[in-house]
């Protein structure tokens, strides 16, 4: 099975790394339960990704204001780039040794096609 087999096209939005993080709790929340996640892009290219949770653990927890905070200063980083054509076995094995925060699903152009999101992943590998 290859990751064009598999759900991965929702759940996400596009985010500028210069908004502020409450900028884009507002985007995330107005499209959940279906969107959770923000993907970080600069110049088409994705940087990192912002949770509910990513949020919460930096500006209600740590403190950040979050009308001057940008994205990208709490984005996770660490980020998986997953070819559309790839190997859902090869993928499993990258996640199990970079342990990602989050999938990109990223074209032959390396443009971004999608996320998999935690969901997903859980459907994939089996987890009910």
């Amino acid at each position: 099975m290859k990751v064009e087999d598999i759900e991965y096209r929702d759940e996400y939005i596009v985010v500028d790394p210069k908004k502020t993080v409450k900028a884009v709790a507002e985007k995330i929340l107005e499209g959940f339960p279906a969107v959770i996640a923000g993907v970080v892009v600069k110049a088409g290219e994705p940087m990192g990704l912002i949770y509910v949770d990513t949020i919460v653990r930096h500006c209600v927890i740590g403190g950040k204001a979050a009308g001057k905070t940008k994205a990208e200063a709490i984005m996770d980083k660490n980020i998986l780039k997953v070819a559309d054509g790839e190997d859902i076995e090869l993928v499993k094995q990258k996640v199990s040794q970079f342990k990602p925060h989050g999938i990109i699903v990223i074209d032959k152009e390396g443009a971004i096609k999608g996320f998999i999101s935690p969901r997903d992943w859980a459907v994939i590998i089996g987890v009910k």
